[in-house]
């Protein structure tokens, strides 16, 4: 049985052969691979981390009246666990108090979400705080008011 060599068949298969090559490509640069999906789920863990010191520390500026000095303060009294520690390095959590209702929490992130239209807003003191971040060593600032103002 002979195929039909016609100009037309030949544009067709290769039309045909060109559109799934590109297909191929273009699912291969969506898909992660599963080290690339590792890396992000442990910066997602990182900025949960950091929301659960936040929460904390807001928690007990509102019982205190004053910041903690130190993350160790906030965690002997809370009753929610609050993972201090990186999940990969193990390094603490950088925290440092600003001024009296001003503090930040910063963390070691692998990638970048700085240019996502993912948002992750949170409520914290106030105000929806967007927890996205470059790469590298990233730190949120946080501003607290009394309750009642």
């Amino acid at each position: 049985m002979k195929l039909n060599s016609s100009p037309v068949t030949k544009y067709f298969f290769g039309g045909c052969i060109v559109v799934f090559v590109g297909i191929v490509v273009l699912a291969a640069s969506l898909i992660r691979n599963p080290q690339e999906m590792r890396i992000v789920r442990i910066d997602e863990k990182r900025v949960s981390d950091l929301i659960r010191i936040s929460r904390s520390v807001e928690t007990y500026f509102h019982d205190q009246r004053r910041l903690p000095d130190t993350l160790a303060e906030v965690v002997s009294g809370n009753r929610q666990y609050v993972s201090l520690q990186d999940p990969e390095t193990a390094a603490q959590y950088s925290y440092r108090v600003l001024d009296v209702q001003t503090f930040e929490v910063c963390a070691v992130f692998a990638t970048s979400t700085a240019n996502s239209k993912e948002q992750r807003f949170v409520y914290i003191g106030g105000v929806d705080r967007d927890w996205r971040h470059g790469a590298g060593q990233q730190c949120f600032k946080l501003d607290l008011k009394p309750k009642g103002e």
